[in-house]
């Protein structure tokens, strides 16, 4: 107890600041209040039988034995199961539900249209004829034409 005081006091009056001392400043601040709302062993002594005022074995055992073969009231213990399945039945309902949403919804994609049709009559590099290469991208807005000169030997057979 007085260690924990003694923690408390330092992080209190030293100078850190960061999250993690103010966390736990109010971790020790929260267990000192709930240690305020203990009984001490006084109270706790006049909160239990002494020995001689302890009922005999021979009477609390065969009272204590038919109690539990009586078990609790059935009443209660039905409708507290019965409000479980209530419970279980619409969480599972909605789990279904949610998930067959999640399932049968189309996906939404993007629809870009028909692609850019480009047409290229004749490709020249400095006056030769070349060969064009279009690369169409999933981006609507974008083409990439190459266009390579064509090799010399090119259209010849060996």
């Amino acid at each position: 107890m007085k260690q924990h005081r003694l923690t408390l006091f330092l992080i209190r009056w030293l100078p850190f600041d960061s999250r993690a001392s103010a966390r736990l400043r109010d971790r020790l601040e929260e267990r000192e209040k709930g240690r305020q709302g203990l009984a001490g062993i006084g109270e706790a002594r006049t909160a239990t039988l002494a020995k001689d005022r302890a009922p005999r074995s021979e009477v609390l055992w065969p009272r204590l034995a038919s109690e539990l073969r009586l078990g609790p009231p059935r009443d209660k213990d039905r409708r507290s199961r019965l409000r479980l399945r209530w419970a279980f039945g619409t969480a599972g309902a909605l789990a279904a539900v949610l998930c067959g949403i999640l399932i049968l919804t189309p996906r939404r994609t993007l629809d870009a249209g028909p692609p850019v049709k480009l047409r290229i009559d004749s490709v020249t590099i400095y006056g030769q004829p070349a060969q064009a290469f279009v690369f169409q991208t999933r981006d609507a807005d974008s083409t990439f034409v190459w266009v390579e000169k064509r090799d010399s030997g090119q259209g010849e057979t060996r």
